[in-house]
């Protein structure tokens, strides 16, 4: 299994995208881009930077698309990033400190990609009632 999956949705990001790949490429197992059918060069920039690109139509919820691409990686650990997004060498270092296991860190519950598998395994996560549980 990979460890790192770096995930983004686009639409027409071919002035920022490069960027933000050439950013996460060295710590990264896959970059996975879910592009919603973009008219200018954004597939073929991230592509030709070796990552794996899904065509989606265009929705009116871009969240819709970013959900996608969360469910297409395949790492332990999913760093999800938007076009104009870049990582910092500082902070790459410490997301592969992370990665590595080599950072004493606590679970946050703040984002979750599988909400209901993880509430069958830890219990009702989120809010009832207005109330966090």
């Amino acid at each position: 299994m990979k460890k790192l999956s770096v995930v983004l949705a686009t639409r027409n990001e071919e002035e920022n995208i490069a960027r933000c790949i050439n950013s996460v490429k060295n710590i990264a197992d896959e970059i996975i881009i879910v592009d919603e059918n973009s008219t200018d060069n954004t597939r073929k920039i991230a592509s030709d930077l070796g990552a794996k690109v899904y065509t989606e139509p265009h929705h009116d919820i871009f969240h819709i698309t970013k959900q996608k691409a969360l469910d297409l990686a395949d790492g332990t650990w999913i760093l999800q990033l938007d076009a104009d997004e870049v990582v910092t060498p500082g902070l790459a270092k410490q997301i592969i400190e992370v990665v590595d296991n080599k950072y004493t860190y606590k679970e946050n519950k703040l984002f979750l990609r599988h909400q209901k598998l993880l509430e069958e395994r830890d219990g009702q996560i989120g809010t009832k009632n207005g109330e966090i549980v």
